[in-house]
Formats: C-alpha cells, sequence, structure tokens
C-alpha cells in the first residue's frame, strides 16, 4: 500500500509540496456513475478510482493511483491552485464523506472513507483534513 512518504516526495519531486498540506492528505475515491452500474452492472467497479488527495495554502493536488499496484501513477496528477477554488463541501454520510471542489470551470467530488485499510496515515491525516 502507498506510504505517507512515497506522496510527500512525490509532491516534493514536482514542486508541489507546501508544508501547511503536510497533514492534510487523505485518500479519495471516484465512485462509478449510475449509468456505469446500470449498464456494466458488477463490472462498473473497474471504473472506481483511487486518488489521493493534497490540500494546502497552495491549493489541491489530485494525484492518481494505480488500480492494481497501488502506486501513484507517474506525471498524471493535476494541480488547482487556491485562489481558483470557489466552494468546498463536506457532506457526511455512514462511513464516508463526501467532497466536493467547485471551481470556474466545474466541479469535482471524491468519496472519503473515514478508514482506509493499509494506510494507517489517512485516519491520522483524515481528522485534519
Amino acid at each position: 500500500m502507498l506510504k505517507e512518504n512515497d506522496i510527500i516526495n512525490y509532491l516534493k519531486e514536482h514542486d508541489l509540496y507546501d508544508p501547511t498540506g503536510q497533514d492534510k492528505i487523505v485518500c479519495g475515491v471516484i465512485m462509478p456513475s449510475t449509468l456505469d452500474y446500470v449498464l456494466y452492472g458488477a463490472g462498473s467497479v473497474l471504473s472506481t478510482k483511487f486518488n489521493v488527495l493534497n490540500y494546502s495554502d497552495k491549493g489541491l493536488v489530485i494525484i492518481p493511483i494505480d488500480n492494481l499496484t497501488g502506486k501513484i501513477v507517474q506525471n498524471a496528477h493535476v494541480f488547482i491552485p487556491k485562489d481558483q477554488i470557489t466552494n468546498i463541501e463536506l457532506k457526511s454520510k455512514l462511513a464516508s464523506y463526501k467532497v466536493k471542489f467547485d471551481t470556474a470551470n466545474g466541479s469535482t467530488s471524491f468519496k472519503v472513507n473515514k478508514l482506509m485499510i493499509g494506510a494507517g496515515w489517512h485516519k491520522k491525516t483524515f481528522k485534519v483534513f
């Protein structure tokens, strides 16, 4: 499983590291759409996308995680500067939260589980995120 140091090293290598975001790193999941469930049934689980979210004074970094290896997908990250984020919405669910980021260009939502097996750092940083 992905380690917190791997994420911090990736952020540093790509000049995205900001100490204000050191403890604001969580795993976010983009779930399959309802249409995927209707069309593909159980196979729709293959369209689930795992990401690492890092929020700091610089902005939001979204780092894709390979579904098979659990490793960072190199050079596929997205950075949204803080001044372009118009709204952040957090909705509590039973075992997770829905985090929505709005910008002038659109919005994106992630399911953030309260607990991630194999990622002890997630539980620690989730409380701060």
